[in-house]
């Protein structure tokens, strides 16, 4: 079927368009209205690309499926915050004992923290618990005093143990550290004492760590030691393991 001419009067000539007109117009496409022309293209344009990525997540590309490999494995390759934790200088395994020096009737505790994941670590907070046992605690800095409790379906009931807890200012980023305020003892002892200490690390999208192990204070050495007793978690390189743990 023959399409009929177009209406539009050309001036120049003075005469009717000779061109047919567009399916449902009257006029020919050089005389369509040029708002309806651009907004037709834009909506075509539109509904090409939204078609073209429509298809595109229906059936990807080979360098699509490249790209979305890569970003998955280096999702995979991400640690959430993760932290070491080192006592006068040596890390702390679970259960491990730690031997500390008593010198001058004195005892000095320093955590360091070290962030081990690939990511970074915000609201940190670290909390030590002590058994009433130990007296003469000074806590120093920033440690604020808690009370320390436990869960028992709806029940909470305090311990009677001694609990403090130091939050950290601002983010640390990974292999960044963080040193708590000294914690000292103020004991005479002629003989070694041991006793378990508690330490809980939590941090925005981190999973809680608990790290309980003993605390040995003996009088006569010099330098602290770690002895473990356990398979320790982290990989530990040799270097940051004292050697000296025997003897007093």
């Amino acid at each position: 079927m023959k399409r009929k001419q177009c209406q539009a009067h050309v001036a120049a000539t003075n005469s009717q368009c000779s061109k047919p007109t567009l399916r449902g117009s009257r006029y020919c496409w050089w005389h369509q209205s040029k708002g309806l022309l651009l907004f037709s293209l834009f909506t075509g344009a539109i509904l090409s690309l939204a078609i073209s990525e429509g298809w595109q997540r229906i059936v990807p590309s080979e360098e699509k499926k490249g790209i979305e490999a890569l970003r998955q494995d280096y999702s995979k390759s991400l640690k959430e915050p993760k932290f070491r934790l080192f006592l006068n200088g040596h890390e702390v395994f679970e259960k491990s004992t730690v031997g500390i020096p008593v010198t001058d009737d004195l005892v000095s505790l320093d955590f360091t923290l070290k962030n081990v994941g690939t990511l970074m670590a915000e609201h940190l907070k670290m909390s030590v618990k002590f058994p009433n046992e130990i007296p003469a605690i000074d806590m120093t800095g920033f440690w604020k005093e808690q009370k320390a409790s436990f869960s028992t379906g709806d029940t909470i009931s305090l311990l009677d143990d001694e609990s403090f807890i130091i939050e950290a200012q601002g983010a640390f980023a990974p292999n960044d550290t963080f040193g708590c305020s000294s914690i000292i003892i103020h004991r005479r002892i002629s003989s070694p004492e041991s006793y378990p200490i508690h330490v809980k690390v939590a941090a925005l999208k981190a999973e809680t760590q608990y790290l309980p192990f003993n605390l040995l204070l003996i009088p006569g050495i010099t330098k602290p030691f770690v002895a473990q007793t356990v398979t320790k978690s982290v990989q530990q390189e040799p270097s940051e393991v004292s050697a000296e743990a025997a003897a007093p």
